[in-house]
């Protein structure tokens, strides 16, 4: 009986056991791409199971079609790329023997560099692998269900965007050296590159974008349909972009609606842009960090002068959100209206920016006018509005601090002779820096414009100021705001007197002022306090209410 029972209790735990081991091995093919030991290699699947279970495989579903399956049951390394080696079986044939046909990919929606044949080591050039990844996507529009993008029937040109149908290429977080620009076609929509690394190669052109939408290797292409927006909906969540200090920019985003950089996506080492967005509408940037360089790099130490501008906007529309810069020559540059800047943070290796004034350094450079700023930082830099960007323009609740020792002007630069309409600067902290106005030296005009309500370490300057002076016995009462005052000049001048002596009451009367000074007359020898108000703005009925 003992051994009976014996026999009995192996027998079930041997059936546990086999039961268990199918259950697992059935669960590890089907989530592989979650364990190391699964590669996806030249088009084909790996699966990490022995032989014996294939076929449970097959019924249960798991691999499913007639796809060519390899087990990486075999131990060493064949490829070149830090896989495992692999064992073939007899199941022939490949849903992405040719990726350039019109080919719909089996759903979900997704296609990896590795699947093409790209090494995700970045070791080798995998330039034809991303571009056949992204061809895959574009073949999807074809076949997609949804046939054209929704909303463009309107465009009256002959052409239609093509609908990819929420494809991804997916990096996989692999790292991949290219040695071309990779190209989102023109007039497609809706697909995804992320969760990976995109590398210049040594031959990567000095000239070229590692990725471009909506244009081509030499420039953004023509867009002539309502909204000038000829792509749609193309996004790069998580995705680290390397320059190498070879190629000119990372990104290069043309006429595009909807497009998503980010959240998390690390642009490094462009010589001339992080990130250009030329025309179109609603590119949005959101928790992003870029540099020229790293952010430890001693631009004086290494005699080099900074060259790049991190992020550029030459359009509408547009917003960039908690998004840091730390290196760059300038920072963030504005040439367009109606955008929306939130929590950009600008700083400089060393805090060192005012060192290359000269040579342009900006943290921020508003060119264009109708622009909203909210909470942006200018860390040991300058804020330069020229051109239309000193009129309507909204800066509000930003922060200005760390230029060290630096004497130079640093803060807000008001850089122009003609000051408004519409430029509002107020609730923002400084800590060390000031508003400036930099012109030619001729007459300046300022209208509708209102500076003030800001904090300053010392010595704040605005377009209103108040002054208080007391005196016995005087005729002249004579105010300078020329320290208080951002503009060399006086529109409107309001005069109060509080007379302290028990003389008859006096009358008073404000000279034309001169420059940024004003001259109080009283008619008779009186003692007391006056005080005077003064706006540099003269204003406009229904500017400001």
């Amino acid at each position: 009986r003992k051994m009976a029972k014996m026999l009995l209790m192996l027998s079930l735990s041997l059936f546990v056991v086999a039961l268990t081991s199918a259950t697992t091995l059935q669960q590890q093919a089907k989530y592989s791409s979650h364990h190391e030991r699964k590669a996806y290699l030249h088009n084909n699947i790996a699966v990490n199971a022995h032989p014996e279970a294939l076929a449970s495989l097959q019924t249960s579903g798991v691999i499913t079609g007639r796809q060519r399956v390899y087990l990486t049951g075999d131990a060493g390394i064949d490829n070149g790329y830090g896989l495992p080696k692999h064992r073939t079986l007899s199941m022939e044939h490949n849903m992405f023997t040719d990726p350039l046909q019109q080919t719909r990919i089996s759903s979900p929606l997704r296609v990896s560099p590795v699947q093409m044949g790209g090494d995700p080591t970045g070791r080798k050039d995998s330039t034809n692998a991303l571009l056949s990844c992204i061809q895959a996507c574009v073949n999807q529009s074809v076949l997609s269900p949804n046939g054209n993008f929704p909303g463009d029937t309107s465009f009256g040109n002959g052409k239609a965007i093509r609908d990819m149908g929420g494809c991804f290429v997916d990096l996989e977080g692999g790292e991949y050296l290219i040695s071309q620009p990779l190209i989102i076609p023109q007039y497609t929509a809706n697909m995804a590159i992320g969760y990976g690394s995109i590398v210049a190669g040594d031959s990567f052109p000095t000239d070229g974008f590692l990725v471009v939408v909506g244009g081509n290797a030499t420039g953004p292409l023509d867009c002539k349909v309502p909204q000038g927006s000829c792509n749609i909906d193309i996004n790069f969540p998580s995705v680290f972009f390397d320059a190498k200090n070879i190629a000119a920019g990372c990104m290069q985003i043309s006429h595009v609606m909807g497009t998503t950089i980010g959240p998390g996506s690390y642009l490094l080492n462009f010589t001339q842009f992080g990130v250009q967005i030329n025309q179109g509408h609603e590119v949005m940037m959101d928790r992003c960090w870029l540099g020229e360089t790293n952010f430890d790099f001693d631009y004086k130490k290494f005699n080099k002068k900074p060259n790049a501008t991190a992020i550029q906007i030459n359009g509408n529309d547009h917003y960039i959100v908690n998004t840091i810069v730390f290196s760059s020559k300038i920072g963030l540059e504005v040439n367009g209206a109606a955008n929306y800047i939130s929590g950009v943070h600008v700083w400089f290796p060393m805090n060192n920016a005012l060192d290359f004034i000269s040579d342009g350094a900006m943290a921020f450079h508003i060119a264009k006018g109708g622009n909203r700023f909210m909470g942006c930082y200018a860390d040991g830099g300058r804020c330069v509005f020229n051109g239309t960007g000193l009129s309507k323009t909204i800066w509000v609740m930003g922060f200005e601090c760390c230029a060290g020792s630096h004497q130079e002007n640093h803060g807000i630069i008001l850089a122009g002779d003609n000051i408004g309409p519409g430029l509002q600067i107020h609730s923002n902290l400084f800590n060390g820096g000031n508003i400036w106005h930099e012109g030619s030296g001729g007459p300046v005009s300022v209208t509708d414009t209102r500076i003030n309500d800001n904090s300053f370490a010392k010595n704040g300057k605005g377009t209103r100021a108040s002054m208080s002076l007391t005196q016995k016995s005087a005729t002249n009462w004579m105010f300078n705001f020329c320290d208080v005052l951002a503009l060399p000049l006086i529109s409107s001048v309001r005069v109060s007197f509080q007379q302290s002596d028990k003389n008859p009451p006096t009358t008073y009367v404000s000279r034309p002022p001169v420059n940024c000074s004003v001259t109080v007359e009283t008619k008779d020898s009186v003692s007391g306090t006056m005080f005077v108000d003064v706006d540099s703005s003269s204003y406009t009925n229904g500017q400001f209410v």
